[in-house]
């Protein structure tokens, strides 16, 4: 992500500074599951250059409401529409 202009620049920056000052690395590994509460973080992934040899990593996401009808906009059956994803 780039800013368009000297302010977004300068708040892009800003927000990559507190990321590397306070970010926590993990690792995952076959089998394991994060959960993450995007109103309480933020995360991202390593960039990596795929093999397309069956053993690259393969991140499947899902999502949780405790008000399921909020999502009914979003949705068609229990899936999630991909412009929404």
């Amino acid at each position: 992500m780039t800013g368009i202009n000297e302010e977004a620049i300068d708040i892009m920056e800003k927000i990559k500074d507190i990321y590397y000052k306070y970010r926590i690395e993990h690792n995952l590994v076959s089998g394991d599951i994060i959960f993450i509460h995007n109103n309480h973080a933020l995360h991202g992934r390593s960039a990596f250059q795929p093999k397309f040899d069956g053993n690259n990593r393969f991140l499947t996401r899902c999502f949780a409401t405790f008000d399921y009808e909020k999502s009914n906009y979003a949705r068609e059956g229990h899936m999630v529409k991909a412009m929404y994803s």
